[in-house]
């Protein structure tokens, strides 16, 4: 038995399925707990993400070979550096909001960045 079994990739619909519903769920933590807040935004641009890759051909297992694909994309003039680096801040303040113990109170400036990141990487991949 395996701890990460092997799973089918889902399609890019099922990931953006999946992107509209973190997002909602999202929404609704703000009121009570931020921290999983700003992780579910991380987690509705992995999904959007990964929507996009597939849809461009990218195969990947994990956020590190999406981060790779993403990267790889910039360079191709694919996808725009700013999008990128909304990525990459969702991703970082996704870690450190399950990971770094602050109080919620502390992450309210975090949230609000972290929902601006969302809304650029959003305006650079197809919903």
């Amino acid at each position: 038995m395996s701890l990460f079994p092997e799973s089918q990739m889902p399609s890019p619909e099922q990931h953006r399925r999946q992107a509209r519903h973190n997002e909602g769920v999202a929404s609704k933590l703000e009121a009570i707990a931020i921290d999983w807040a700003i992780t579910a935004y991380f987690y509705t641009a992995a999904h959007l993400a990964r929507a996009y890759l597939a849809e461009k051909g990218y195969s990947f297992k994990n956020h590190g070979e999406v981060d790779n694909h993403l990267k790889e994309m910039v360079k191709k003039g694919s996808l725009r550096q700013e999008a990128y680096e909304a990525y990459v801040n969702l991703y970082r303040n996704g870690r450190r909001a399950r990971y770094d113990c602050e109080l919620p109170e502390d992450l309210k400036e975090v949230l609000d960045q972290t929902k601006l990141d969302l809304q650029t990487f959003k305006a650079a991949v197809p919903q």
